[in-house]
């Protein structure tokens, strides 16, 4: 062979591999994506795997190939929609037209895995706290609405505007007879059988998918049903207050109502946000003093005052309140000829937690006697308040601003005098079981 010829054959090899390479790569983000949506998705398959040399091209595709599934359009259609299929606004490419669309295989209701496909929809619960019969303040809860689905992948078939019209057809057929059972490897199968002169820009597959509703839907409100509780005087739990009142008793002597407002669709799941003064302990009704120690220095942190003291009250326990966390679960759907979509969808986890809230108070050594134990029996009255012992298992922000607003004006009011160099705070000690899926 000749240098002329030898450079030839090796610029045609080199053609070749670049043209499967670019085939490969649109087969697989095409037929492998058939779920469409923004984020990463892992293809994989064992023929791709095992091809040793040379190394074949890197199988992940970081463009359209997961399903979005945790949407605004989506919740809406699980809380609201009185269709049972979903399907998403079709994509489109610019200069090219849809010829086709299809699916591969029938619609999966399950992982791999075995679990069942759910989505889990937001939504917050306001209300209006009122004490005898006067507003205090906004009250909000979060619940869920679970819908088991099934998953339809389907793909769309783009062709250039400016292709031949023998290449347009030509690989329509091609993408109508592919036979995953028969053909094997869709990557080889689209590389070996392109027509002659098409390319790859010359046609596009985007992916898409439709959602159809499996089963009722169930809500998930036990939050609220034990917020309600606690504002009924049923919740199980005890709380004092100055006088050594129970939960019950203060409730119906404070005349403390909810009343519900409005509910909001979620676009997605608060993020809940950790607090030094909300602290997970093994015996949270029996804590060790450094804890409230540790927390009046870091609250009197840029303070000129000396606090050397430290008094703590228990002021309520509720022996099994439910919480929820939300996070993401990937499932594997299996779209034969070993190829594996991997998508994410919300994953609901829950546990119950023992929950005592604590009030602190750092002061100087001096403050001591009767003038103490009026001090005290602020923090207690501003602590026991309404809207602190209904926010804090909820929103601790709010609720450490509420309590220092009211001990603030009880402090005036009740003791007779504006205090310098006091620390007050509320401290949430909790005792929880694991997470676990709900």
């Amino acid at each position: 062979m000749s240098k002329t010829e030898l450079k030839s054959s090796r610029r045609e090899n080199a053609e070749a591999q670049i043209a499967l390479r670019t085939a490969r790569r649109g087969f697989l983000s095409a037929t492998g994506a058939a779920l469409g949506g923004a984020g990463l998705v892992a293809i994989t398959g064992p023929k791709a795997l095992a091809q040793a040399a040379p190394p074949t091209p890197r199988l992940n595709i970081d463009l359209v190939s997961r399903p979005n599934l945790s949407t605004i359009d989506v919740y809406k259609w699980v809380l609201h929609g009185g269709l049972s299929v979903f399907e998403p606004v079709l994509g489109t490419r610019p200069g090219m037209t849809l010829i086709a669309e299809r699916n591969f295989l029938a619609a999966a209701t399950t992982g791999t895995d075995g679990e069942p496909i759910k989505i889990f929809a937001p939504q917050r619960i306001h209300f209006n706290l009122y004490r005898r019969q006067k507003y205090v303040q906004d009250i909000s809860v979060i619940i869920s609405t679970e819908q088991q689905v099934s998953v339809l992948a389907t793909s769309l078939l783009f062709v250039s505007v400016a292709a031949p019209p023998a290449i347009t057809a030509s690989i329509k057929t091609l993408f109508q007879a592919y036979d995953a059972n028969r053909d094997g490897d869709p990557v080889l199968y689209a590389s070996s059988n392109l027509p002659p002169g098409a390319t790859a820009n010359m046609f596009a597959i985007v992916p898409s998918y439709k959602l159809t509703k499996v089963g009722s839907p169930v809500v998930n409100n036990r939050n609220l049903i034990e917020l309600l509780a606690f504002y009924d005087g049923s919740l199980g739990g005890t709380m004092v207050d100055a006088t050594g009142q129970e939960l019950n008793a203060y409730i119906r002597d404070e005349d403390l109502k909810l009343v519900p407002t409005y509910t909001e669709d979620l676009p997605a799941f608060p993020t809940a946000f950790a607090d030094t003064h909300v602290v997970q302990v093994k015996d949270p009704t029996a804590p060790d003093a450094s804890i409230f120690s540790n927390l009046v220095t870091g609250d009197s942190k840029g303070l000129d005052c000396v606090t050397t003291s430290v008094d703590h009250v228990r002021i309520m326990t509720l022996l099994s309140w439910p919480e929820f966390e939300v996070v993401p679960h990937g499932i594997t759907i299996d779209l034969g000829c070993g190829v594996h979509i991997i998508i994410t969808v919300p994953q609901l986890l829950t546990r119950s937690t023992s929950l005592v809230l604590w009030a602190y108070i750092g002061h100087a050594p001096n403050l001591m006697g009767l003038l103490l134990n009026q001090v005290l029996d602020c923090l207690v009255k501003a602590a026991v308040s309404g809207v602190v012992t209904g926010l804090v298992t909820l929103n601790y922000y709010a609720a450490a601003a509420a309590f220092e607003g009211e001990f603030e004006q009880d402090l005036l009011v009740y003791a007779g005098k504006d205090l310098t160099c006091l620390v007050p705070g509320i401290a949430v000690l909790t005792d929880s079981s694991p997470w676990q899926p709900h």
